[in-house]
């Protein structure tokens, strides 16, 4: 983190929370959320990946709150995420619950967002244009 911290301007404010819907509640100027995917992680970290139900219950609600805030977001807010749908599937039932959920956040993100751009080998490319599919998660079951 402190890598990031040093190459931003001075006049950028660093707040490390996992309470980022009421980051962009509060945001009284532009805002970058960096990232989804560790934003997620200690989601479920704070619920355990013991109990992937109780996980799954918790990340949705959690998700849905995001997504309410960044809809009535009345500053900028800038959304950078990982994307796992071009990766394996994962092995583990906690893998497969983090790929499902992160791949339902980033559609509903993307769905409210005015702009979404992808990141591949240092090119932006511009989804403006590109059909929205409807998400399906993969199935938990290992032989599924």
């Amino acid at each position: 983190m402190a890598g990031h911290v040093d190459r931003r301007p001075e006049t950028w404010r660093t707040l490390e929370t996992t309470d980022v819907a009421t980051a962009v509640d509060r945001a009284t100027g532009p805002l970058l959320v960096d990232c989804l995917g560790t934003w997620l992680t200690a989601v479920v970290d704070g619920t355990g990946w013991d109990d992937l139900d109780a996980a799954s219950a918790t990340v949705r609600r959690e998700v849905d709150r995001l997504v309410e805030s960044l809809c009535a977001a009345t500053s900028p807010v800038v959304v950078v995420t990982n994307e796992v749908g071009w990766s394996l599937v994962a092995t583990t039932a906690s893998g497969r619950l983090f790929q499902d959920e992160l791949g339902r956040l980033n559609a509903l993100v993307s769905r409210v967002a005015d702009r979404v751009h992808l990141v591949v080998a240092g090119r932006v490319l511009d989804l403006g244009d590109a059909p929205v599919v409807a998400w399906q998660p993969r199935s938990r079951t290992l032989d599924a």
